[in-house]
């Protein structure tokens, strides 16, 4: 005689509706730790772009001094005093500067966050001027007459602000009569 087996009711393995919620929930939290760290890198990276173009602007502010210097000893001029009449070409003075990119020196500037040292974009190049795009960025060129009388030192300072947080960045150099 044949033996005849018992059918079972099948069987169904799968997982619980525990373990699906646990697996989603370490999924999402995997999600979310990726997107922060994308976010945070953006903002890193807007940062930096900043500082490299904020590094920039402040060796600029240096060469024109620099290239005013050199100007003056072009024309036979005093190297700090220009023509001595405290007009575009004079250097000396301990104080504080703007420069535009023509070259026109203006004192008249006693802060880096007055509205007089915001630099604007304008076809691709900075400059104090009030014309083009406003940008985040103020300069300011301060000059001290050192006690040897054949130098000058200058410090270039760039200011700006990101996200309520404010970054300086400075470059100094100083300048000699070597003529």
């Amino acid at each position: 005689m044949r033996e005849e087996k018992t059918i079972h009711p099948r069987r169904y393995f799968g997982f619980s509706i525990i373990e699906v919620i646990i697996a989603i929930s370490l999924i999402n939290i995997g999600l979310l730790a990726i997107s922060s760290l994308v976010i945070q890198n953006i903002q890193t990276e807007e940062v930096n772009r900043e500082y490299v173009i904020a590094s920039m602007l402040a060796q600029e502010g240096l060469e024109l001094v620099r290239n005013i210097r050199d100007n003056n000893w072009r024309h036979d001029l005093d190297w700090k005093n220009g023509n001595g009449v405290n007009s575009a070409t004079d250097i000396v003075q301990d104080g504080d500067y703007i420069i535009k990119r023509d070259g026109t020196i203006d004192n008249s500037i006693d802060n880096i966050d007055e509205l007089g040292a915001r630099l604007y974009l304008y076809n691709g190049f900075y400059d104090h001027e009030a014309v083009g795009t406003a940008t985040v960025f103020y300069r300011l060129i301060t000059v001290v007459d050192d006690d040897p009388p054949d130098n000058i030192t200058l410090t270039s300072t760039v200011r700006w602000k990101d996200r309520s947080k404010t970054y300086n960045f400075v470059a100094t150099t100083k300048l000699y009569n070597w003529k």
